[in-house]
């Protein structure tokens, strides 16, 4: 039986038994802690992936291993909460440890090596994660701290070139990876989430083709449909992992350089995606052919920063070649925050 003949929520004491029982391990290549449960059930899978936020890991013969629901409380590359820059950025950072622990078991921190930008949560549930993020505004406020509203675009209404481009996507997934891989694929099951960045003007008069990596890039994609309906023949998407490719045992090919659309002879690409350590968005210059570059996203480490072309960290885009200047081995962070010299 299909996920969509069944409507029903999933129960909370199968979250609760989940969250209890759940297997913790060390992932090496982000350098952090994962939760994980393993279900037999695909029924029971679906409904957790759509709705309540949790993601695929791994796909086996007998089983699914899914990751717990994951959210950042606060993210000094992608501060939501504030406005401010520099030491302040740092403060919600120690405040957002300090409200940690006073939340009970339900509710973790993901422990890895970049702690010291972001604190992020996990727990059976992203409506319980959602609220603990409420309740940590309450928590500042309560401090004297300004909390900024925070927007965030769930829906982008997209024109029909970008829908049609949309289809085109899913169909050409399809038939590349099969039923099966497009049916557990984030095309098929994210909702239309978006983002809210400010630099399209900036990529735009680069003349760079656009190249989003899938299926981080989804929603990055969607913003950039949505402010620049016009450049649709500028777009290139690529299937792109490190390791632990989760659909890997799904598809009827599994290929590394995948791209759509399909061109053998791609102009200069600015290849864009949220960054860690930047190891994919490295991959990804490497795979293509010719002279891309790269513009991390939020990067959580210095490897992130000084491997890509182009970052963007805290609100401002920088060309990371004015990092050659800066005294980055002490603290890495606010030597940023501090840098005027920026794009946008």
């Amino acid at each position: 039986m299909d996920a969509e003949e069944s409507p029903e929520s999933v129960d909370l004491g199968i979250l609760g038994n989940l969250w209890k029982s759940r297997k913790i391990i060390f992932h090496q290549r982000h350098g952090r802690i994962l939760h994980l449960c393993q279900i037999t059930d695909e029924v029971l899978a679906s409904k957790l992936i759509r709705e309540n936020g949790f993601q695929l890991f791994r796909w086996g013969e007998n089983t699914i291993t899914l990751r717990f629901p994951e959210k950042n409380l606060f993210d000094i590359s992608n501060p939501k909460l504030t406005d401010g820059r520099g030491t302040e950025l740092k403060d919600y950072l120690e405040l957002s440890k300090e409200f940690l622990i006073e939340c009970g078991s339900d509710i973790v921190e993901i422990e890895g090596k970049h702690t010291d930008v972001v604190t992020r949560i996990c727990g059976p549930d992203m409506t319980l994660l959602e609220a603990g993020h409420e309740a940590f505004k309450s928590f500042l406020k309560d401090r004297g701290y300004f909390v900024s509203k925070v927007h965030m675009p769930k829906e982008k209404n997209l024109n029909k070139g970008a829908s049609d481009f949309f289809d085109g996507l899913r169909s050409g997934y399809k038939t590349h990876f099969g039923d099966a891989a497009f049916k557990w694929s984030p095309l098929n099951n994210s909702p239309n989430s978006s983002m809210d960045l400010p630099f399209w003007e900036w990529v735009s008069e680069t003349g760079m083709d656009v190249g989003f990596i899938l299926h981080g890039g989804l929603a990055i994609l969607r913003d950039y449909l949505s402010k620049s309906p016009e450049d649709l023949g500028r777009i290139r998407l690529f299937e792109m992992h490190l390791e632990n490719d989760p659909y890997a045992f799904l598809r009827r090919k599994n290929t590394l350089d995948w791209m759509y659309p399909r061109t053998e002879d791609p102009n200069e690409i600015l290849i864009i995606d949220k960054s860690f350590s930047g190891g994919t968005l490295l991959k990804a210059k490497n795979t293509l052919k010719g002279n891309h570059k790269s513009l991390a996203l939020f990067p959580k480490s210095l490897e992130g920063v000084q491997t890509a072309d182009f970052f963007y960290f805290a609100g401002r885009l920088f060309d990371s070649k004015t990092l050659n200047g800066l005294n980055l081995s002490s603290d890495w962070v606010s030597e940023i925050l501090s840098c005027e010299e920026v794009l946008v």
